[in-house]
């Protein structure tokens, strides 16, 4: 199914600065690196797989919100004084720290916020940053957008270990778990804290929104080979990562 292209007039230089951020910065090396305008790029194609099974079980649901919501939500790392802090540094983080990133993250969107038009595809740009950013688990389309980015995120990772990259099922100085036991541990927890998807995890109707199985990182790796146009089309019998790739 095709979606209207999302409104983004008046946000010149945007998708120039948001090409520029990196992803995993700091795994040296990262075989498929990308950046976070093909990451947004991505979530947008894994929501709208799922958008016609979330609308059978949810009828409000508001796909314009989603998508746009999802275009969006790293718009924050566009400003020069915060960038993008590594999800494993922000977990490695005491109670303090994550407070002062907080604050630092709340100033860096007012300051994007600045840079462009108030409204985006309809919605407050600035709004839909804080809704994104200031969940508390029963909002439906903020939800599922934080889903996709951990499940991309992951995806990622994985992409990774299958083409035999062991940087992967380590960390850096810093962090305290390597990328896939991160984020395998939120996605698994979702049920809990993201609890307005807990019916639509549970029920578990599209692989993409499948609680994701336990997996270790070094039974991976070993056997991983680099990417080809022939063997990336293969299933690896790993329902969450294929799905992901699938897309």
């Amino acid at each position: 199914m095709n979606y209207p292209a999302l409104d983004f007039s008046g946000f010149y230089g945007r998708k120039e600065r948001l090409e520029k951020i990196l992803r995993y910065r700091a795994f040296v090396p990262m075989f498929y690196r990308s950046n976070v305008l093909t990451h947004t790029q991505r979530l947008l194609w894994l929501l709208e797989e799922v958008i016609p099974t979330v609308k059978k079980s949810v009828p409000g649901f508001h796909a314009a919100l989603a998508r746009t919501m999802l275009a969006i939500h790293d718009d924050q790392e566009m400003d020069p004084q915060l960038g993008d802090v590594e999800l494993g540094y922000k977990l490695a983080m005491n109670e303090e720290e994550r407070a002062e990133l907080k604050a630092k993250e709340y100033e860096a969107r007012k300051r994007v916020a600045h840079w462009f038009p108030s409204q985006v595809n309809g919605f407050g740009y600035l709004e839909l940053m804080e809704l994104y950013e200031n969940q508390d688990g029963t909002h439906l389309e903020s939800a599922l957008a934080k889903w996709f980015d951990k499940l991309d995120g992951f995806g990622e990772a994985l992409h990774e270990l299958y083409a035999g990259n062991s940087q992967f099922a380590t960390f850096p100085e810093g962090m305290t778990c390597d990328p896939v036991r991160t984020q395998l541990g939120i996605l698994r927890d979702f049920k809990w804290d993201y609890p307005v998807l807990a019916p639509l995890l549970q029920a578990a109707e599209h692989p993409l929104l499948t609680l994701p199985l336990v997996i270790d990182p070094d039974e991976i790796w070993p056997r991983g080979v680099l990417h080809t146009q022939e063997n990336i089309l293969l299933d690896t019998g790993y329902l969450p990562y294929d799905s992901w790739k699938n897309v």
